[in-house]
């Protein structure tokens, strides 16, 4: 089992994570820029960590340099040197790799065009299959295992190494090199376990099947560009050497990596059944076939010329008999088409296998051919032909073992080889003598198939399809890709950062659920008025508590509840006080209305006779008072009536009844009338509860909505982890891959081509605009899809099945209310009870009626009398509003005016200082009148730019505008009309009284 060479890193330098910043931070809300910003230093971390995973990889145990060649290390650590990687080292490598690679798909799903987005990363990688420069020449096998020295002893030059090649691009290169390296990592850790055992066995062949299964996905993404290449599938933009090429991504090395990584599967599944010895030898044999094929297919891909065989190392490993017409068997490879620029030695171990497990599949055949013919007595001459052919086919294996270009061969092999042949040789020998002598059956030649028909080969070991967290979801259509992902535990660094495009998916999804959770509530409500009306024209369910009150009445003398003015609660007793006579209560309550009456008027009449200090005050009292004594007469006269007597008889009797039932006046309502209320409850009773049951599961259903819109967004942010893709592009195609080069002759079918979808070809269009929302995948509306089938459509469906229709169940109400009233009308027990509790009733009401309208008048009377006993006078209200008190504060500023010193004045303009005090002053007591009423309504002040009112001429601006007050009430403009006003009259006054000053001062004397 040979390891394959892993890409190695020209430095993991730090970039990727402050390009993700500086993408997040222009196209993503602060949020979601800053969740970016703390995930990019831990992107760093595990790209360093899985950089330094390749260089392990790289330097493949041996202790070799930076510089080293990853395929020679490689080749090292197969030919057994002792300090190769250990079992738990290629773990840790592989767990790296997986996460790295893991966080690398998640940013291709959540950054659409993430090459052109995250411009500002740039990686480099070396080839893995080329090796260092020419211009630093040294030798091969430097670094490695004394093993690998004794293979290479035949050379009489030191091998020297090609030119390599150095890749540089952006986020599809780094995937594609970290998917490489993990498909590298998991080949390299089924060639390190011991196959000695089962379990050994079988965890290679897993590890196996795994790198197939990356290796064919890189070879389907890299065959997406068509003649394009390699470089455009995966982004390269430079390379040292113009006229190197891309050898690792490439198509055909991709595919010598993957049928290679089968047939060391498939030769695992071999190794299992030949250690078993419980399978059948045809079955070994068709295992074998398979095995040889694979290698054939791999050995098909490399375009290399056979050398000529090293004679002394020829006849050192077939020894003295030479096997002839060897060169009969078909080479099943085309030399003129294949990848160029491999090792020779990789297509010389490939049909090196090819060729052994071609002897092997013989080997086991001419076994099965040996029981046909113990069973049956037949069949010995084609055992001899198998083993003819075995033995050439180990002979042809030991001449490609001793080409100068077959350094991967170990030793164990050629033995191994060595003793197949042998083996065959002795028994074809002893078969042959025995055919001779005894059975005498035609021998066939071996080379012809058509007599000696090759096994079939058994195909079990199929390429395992990818993490869909490594490579995306697998699948055709959208749905078979939602189907497939499934959430895992691991989540990215990247958890939350959703682009536009599934943003606004999810916004229309949750404005989809909201929308039809109010459709819902309107159902609802449309429901509910029907329900109300059908109620409402029924008069239900007053109807039944009538007929329940009219049979409590009948039966028991039971006041329905409303009428029931006897609790045990009360104090009292019955009618307040009263021993169940409502006669006497309502007599009580109109002689307290007689005395308040005569207090009233007793007060009124000392109100009048009053002549003190008060007398002003306490005469308008009293003509505030108006209390009309008719009033009272009327309602005592009503008091006293002979038919208000009569009704409240029927009352105390009433409620004697319902305390002290009487037999002889119980009356027992009909069957049909009992029966046709409970079913009338029954029906309404439910219709409450489908209307109870329709409201809820609204509530529900606009609950879930509600709750919903977060938690869609929280599951498809773990899809993305899983590999879902969530930007239209990244979807791959409807029309299935074909496969050109899957034609075989074994009737075999490669297993990937039914398993695993190509992606589609790399984006090529110049970088989008930031700013533009791109669109949603339809993997995104197909799972959008599913979760409202799953998630919101059961609640609909539940909803729905609460709504119903009403219209039944208000149609078997309407039947019931119907049968009712017809039970009503023909029983004449109901009726004499219902006349009966009527009069009742309408007692209660009057009694009510008059006894409320009692303590009324009782009330106004006693409020008359406190009113009329006052003797104090009111304290003046001060006016603080309106003309009044502009005129007061005019007339106190003048009086005050009037009462200052008075000296001469020569004219006007000598007392103005005094005059603009006496203004501030007024503006003072203004604002202070304004500020003390607190009934005034302010409106807002009045703008900066109306202009101030116009004033007499000489008045600058704070003089014109400091009367205004500082919150101008709503009619501020006509007040300050009057302020003004007044404010001209006063200055005219002044200006007159000053004239008349100066003209009683005396005349200035003459000048000299």
């Amino acid at each position: 089992m040979l390891a394959l060479p892993p890409k190695r890193p020209v430095r993991a330098g730090q970039g990727l994570g402050d390009a993700l910043s500086s993408y997040a931070s222009k196209t993503h809300s602060g949020t979601e820029a800053n969740r970016a910003r703390a995930a990019s230093s831990s992107l760093d971390r595990c790209r360093a960590a899985a950089a330094e995973a390749a260089e392990e990889l790289a330097r493949g145990g041996t202790g070799g340099t930076s510089s080293e060649s990853a395929a020679l290390a490689v080749a090292s650590a197969a030919y057994g040197d002792d300090s190769q990687m250990t079992e738990a080292a290629l773990e840790n490598c592989s767990r790296d790799l997986r996460r790295y690679a893991r966080e690398l798909l998640a940013i291709s799903r959540r950054v659409p065009d993430a090459d052109a987005a995250l411009d500002g990363f740039l990686c480099e990688w070396d080839d893995g299959w080329a090796t260092p420069s020419k211009q630093n020449p040294r030798d091969a096998t430097r670094g490695l295992g004394s093993r690998f020295r004794r293979a290479l002893r035949n050379d009489r030059k030191k091998p020297t190494v090609n030119k390599a090649s150095r890749q540089r691009g952006g986020l599809r290169l780094e995937r594609g090199a970290t998917l490489y390296n993990l498909a590298a990592c998991e080949a390299a850790q089924g060639c390190q376990q011991d196959r000695s055992s089962e379990q050994g066995i079988k965890r290679a062949c897993r590890h196996f099947q795994r790198s197939a299964g990356l290796f064919e996905h890189l070879r389907r993404t890299t065959r997406t560009a068509g003649r394009r290449g390699a470089a455009c599938a995966w982004g390269c933009l430079v390379f040292d050497d113009d006229e190197a090429d891309l050898l690792d991504l490439s198509s055909p090395c991709l595919d010598f990596c993957e049928r290679l990584c089968l047939a060391q599967a498939q030769a695992c599944y071999y190794e299992k059944a030949v250690a078993g010895q419980t399978v059948a030898p045809p079955i070994i044999a068709r295992l074998a076939a398979h095995a040889a094929h694979l290698y054939w297919r791999a050995r098909a891909v490399c375009s290399y010329v056979p050398e000529p065989e090293n004679e002394a190392k020829l006849n050192e490993l077939l020894g003295e008999e030479k096997c002839e017409n060897t060169d009969q068997l078909p080479p099943s490879y085309d030399t003129r088409k294949g990848v160029a620029g491999l090792d020779a030695s990789w297509p010389c171990h490939a049909e090196f296998q090819a060729r052994c497990f071609e002897a092997a599949s013989s080997y086991w055949a001419a076994k099965s051919k040996a029981k046909d013919a113990e069973d049956h007595g037949e069949g010995y001459g084609l055992q001899v032909a198998y083993l003819n052919r075995c033995e050439r086919e180990c002979a042809a294996a030991l001449k490609v073992a001793s080409r100068p270009g077959a350094k991967r061969l170990s030793q164990d092999a050629i033995e191994t080889i060595t003793d197949m042949r042998q083996a065959a040789a002795t028994q074809r020998a002893s078969v042959a003598r025995d055919n001779a002598q005894i059975y005498r059956e035609t021998v066939p030649n071996w080379s012809d198939v058509t007599q000696v028909p090759r096994p079939l080969g058994a195909r079990l070991a199929k390429a395992t399809v990818p993490d869909a967290c490594l490579v995306g979801a697998p699948g055709r259509t959208p749905d078979a890709m939602v189907s497939a992902v499934v959430p895992s535990d691991e989540i990215s660094l990247l958890r939350g950062l959703l682009p536009r495009g599934a943003r606004s998916a999810l916004e229309a999804y949750a404005d989809r659920c909201r929308r039809d959770a109010r459709e819902c509530q309107s159902r609802v409500a449309d429901a509910d008025d029907l329900v109300r009306a059908a109620l409402q024209s029924l008069s239900l369910p007053q109807v039944v508590n009538d007929v329940e009150d009219c049979e409590q009445f009948a039966t028991h003398g039971a006041l329905p509840k409303g009428l029931n003015v006897a609790t045990s609660a009360s104090s009292e007793g019955l009618f307040g006080g009263s021993s169940a006579n409502s006669l006497l209560a309502l007599q009580k309550k109109a002689s307290e209305l007689t005395q308040a009456r005569l207090r009233s008027q007793a007060a009124r009449v000392a109100a009048r006779a009053y002549a003190g200090d008060a007398a002003a005050a306490v005469r308008q009292r009293l003509s505030q008072i108006t209390i009309d004594d008719s009033d009272d007469d009327a309602l005592l006269k009503v008091v006293s009536d002979d038919a208000t007597k009569q009704q409240l008889a029927s009352l105390d009797d009433a409620v004697g009844r319902s305390t002290k039932p009487r037999l002889s006046e119980t009356l027992t309502l009909s069957d049909d009338v009992t029966k046709a209320a409970q079913q009338c409850r029954e029906a309404s009773s439910a219709v409450d509860r489908s209307g109870r049951g329709r409201r809820d599961a609204a509530k529900r259903v606009e609950a879930l909505a509600g709750e919903e819109a977060q938690a869609a967004a929280k599951a498809l942010d773990a899809l993305c982890d899983a590999g879902l893709p969530l930007v239209a592009g990244d979807e791959p195609e409807v029309a299935r891959y074909d496969d050109d080069d899957d034609e075989d002759d074994t009737g075999d079918e490669r297993p990937e081509d039914e398993d695993v979808l190509p992606l589609p070809p790399p984006p090529t269009t110049p970088r989008r605009d930031d700013t533009k929302t791109v669109e949603a995948s339809r993997c995104v509306h197909a799972f959008l899809e599913r979760r409202y089938a799953s998630e919101m459509a059961p609640a609909f469906s539940e909803f729905a099945q609460a709504l119903g229709d009403p219209r039944p169940a208000v149609e078997s109400l309407a039947s019931s209310a119907s049968l009712l009233d017809e039970a009503k009308r023909r029983d004449p027990s109901y009726r004499s009870a219902r006349d009966a509790l009527e009069k009742v009733v309408a007692a209660a009401r009057l009694f009510e009626e008059l006894v409320s309208r009692l303590e009324t008048r009782c009330t106004a009377h006693m409020n008359a009398a406190s009113e009329a006993d006052r003797r104090d006078v009111p304290p003046p209200k001060p006016v603080t509003t309106g003309l009044a008190a502009l005129q007061q504060t005019a007339a106190t500023a003048a009086a005050a005016l009037d009462a200052s010193p008075s000296h001469a004045s020569p004219s006007p303009r000598v007392d103005r200082r005094s005059q603009e005090e006496s203004d501030a002053e007024m503006a003072r007591r203004l604002a202070a009148d304004f500020d003390a009423d607190d009934n005034t309504v302010r409106p807002p002040p009045i703008p900066v730019h109306q202009p101030p009112p116009q004033y007499r001429q000489g008045q600058t601006y704070q003089e014109a505008t400091r009367h205004a007050p500082p919150i101008p009430p709503p009619d501020h403009r006509h007040r300050q009309e009057l302020s003004d006003a007044a404010l001209a009259r006063q200055l005219a006054e002044e200006d007159e009284r000053a004239a008349a000053r100066a003209q009683r001062a005396p005349a200035p004397a003459p000048a000299p």
